[in-house]
């Protein structure tokens, strides 16, 4: 007998679920868009084949021999697998083209590892998907999830903060300190009580900020309500205004520790940490570029050593 391809085998797959599903040629050739006899000579093509009866034709409604219905199992197994298959490689196809919309932090940190990092070795695996950064506060990142306009945040929470209608995924945790000028007279204290800073100007992060919540926190706790000297939603202008002896400040420890502008470093009572969060929305999935972007960066927080 003559070969015949794989295409025609998976078609003649297909036109035998379509016949089982319906137990109708008519029917079932409506659906598949082909000749009626078409269908019944393929049909019949396979039986002749595989030497098998496929379907009971002796009765006034056809029904599905024992044969078939092994058949039928069989078939629908392939041509999930197949299906599969062919969204697998289209998704990977696509990802040649794309673009991810990223909500961030100005300083973004989990691990030894900082944001620039993890977007140079995306970029480098998929060159062909365009990832756009946009600094914003933490409570306009998750309205821009939750208006679509951006596919993944990267944030640092207060915990409480959390969200029923968008996916957290929480990866590690920072300790929030106290940042001072490098000559305060508490500079060189091992741990201080915030009520201690009651007189001090603050320089203080905008409404809607992660600094800004835990700030106020703290004050709340403390009895009292900070005096602004300076306010700023960008935390490396805040670092250098505290270093420059502008007021006080809070901040998360990995960057206030980190190289930049030199500041006293102290912890507080009472203490208070920071989560360290990946934000999506539910149908993040539907834009394959973020789905691997996602995915990448899941990966990348399973390897690196979480902020303790």
């Amino acid at each position: 007998m003559r070969p015949r391809s794989e295409e025609t085998d998976v078609r003649h797959l297909r036109y035998v679920v379509a016949v089982a599903r319906t137990l109708n040629f008519t029917h079932a050739a409506e659906q598949l868009g082909v000749a009626q006899p078409a269908l019944s000579q393929a049909i019949s093509l396979i039986e002749k084949r595989m030497r098998i009866t496929l379907f009971d034709r002796s009765r006034r409604r056809m029904l599905l021999t024992d044969a078939g219905r092994l058949f039928v199992e069989r078939a629908e197994q392939i041509l999930a697998a197949l299906d599969s298959l062919q969204r697998n490689m289209l998704e990977h196809a696509e990802l040649l083209r794309g673009r991810v919309n990223i909500g961030t932090m100005v300083f973004f940190f989990f691990g030894r590892t900082q944001l620039a990092d993890c977007v140079a070795e995306f970029v480098k695996m998929h060159p062909g998907v365009e990832l756009s950064l946009d600094n914003s506060t933490v409570s306009d990142s998750l309205e821009a999830l939750r208006a679509g306009t951006i596919d993944v945040a990267l944030l640092n929470i207060v915990e409480d903060m959390a969200d029923t209608d968008l996916n957290f995924t929480v990866v590690g945790h920072d300790d929030i300190v106290a940042a001072l000028p490098a000559t305060h007279r508490f500079a060189t204290r091992e741990r201080l009580a915030f009520s201690e800073l009651r007189d001090e100007p603050f320089v203080i992060y905008k409404t809607g900020s992660t600094m800004r919540v835990a700030l106020n926190a703290l004050a709340r706790s403390a009895g009292f309500t900070p005096r602004p000297a300076v306010q700023s939603q960008n935390i490396i202008l805040v670092r250098s205004l505290v270093a420059a002896g502008v007021g006080v400040s809070i901040g998360p420890k990995s960057y206030l520790t980190s190289p930049g502008p030199e500041v006293a470093v102290v912890p507080i009572d009472p203490p208070q940490r920071i989560a360290i969060t990946m934000v999506t929305r539910p149908n993040v999935d539907a834009n394959p570029a973020a789905r691997a972007f996602v995915g990448f960066l899941r990966d990348r927080f399973s390897q690196s050593p979480m902020v303790p």
